[in-house]
């Protein structure tokens, strides 16, 4: 059967988590950019330590081998050089939580930055940490997403591009810090 537990992440964070009693998720800490280019397709939890993939070598960054994957969650100040960032038909992806300066290269506007979160049926929650997001300036898209319960965000995110949630009944959080 299914059963329900507070899973812990390596952090000390908890999250709610639904798995079969007979199968553990497997899960990996991301520690550096080798790590994440190692991982195997079939990851559940994908845990980016703080820091472990700053320099990240590519400009774009997509889930979509992952196709068991669970949750993501990407500590502080990771993928500053990221140019797209894709979540695309993860259909078992639970909740994205992503912490503080990710996806973050500085104050000046970046129209060639682009964040989707597409065809993630059992999508729950996305948490966005301070300053995450701050100059991306290109597009901001959550489509087909039946699931989405919450969205929570910093006043610093996405500075330079305004985003609109229709055809949805969901919880938005925006944190002024």
């Amino acid at each position: 059967g299914n059963y329900s537990t507070i899973f812990r992440l390596p952090s000390g964070d908890s999250i709610t988590y639904y798995f079969d009693a007979k199968h553990l998720p497997l899960t990996k800490t991301v520690m550096n950019c080798d790590d994440w280019h190692d991982m195997n397709d079939d990851i559940e939890i994908i845990h980016v330590n703080e820091k472990a993939c700053d320099y990240f070598l590519s400009t774009n960054l997509n889930t979509q081998r992952f196709s068991k994957l669970k949750v993501l969650y990407i500590k502080d100040e990771n993928f500053k050089y990221i140019r797209t960032f894709s979540i695309i038909g993860n259909n078992y992806l639970m909740y994205i939580k992503i912490g503080q300066g990710v996806f973050y290269e500085g104050f000046t506007s970046r129209p060639a930055k682009s964040f989707r979160v597409l065809n993630c049926t059992l999508l729950k929650s996305i948490d966005i940490g301070l300053l995450s997001f701050y100059d991306f300036a290109g597009d901001f898209e959550l489509k087909n997403l039946p699931s989405l319960q919450i969205i929570k965000t910093d006043s610093s995110c996405f500075k330079y591009n305004s985003f609109v949630i229709k055809g949805i009944s969901i919880f938005i959080l925006i944190r002024n810090k």
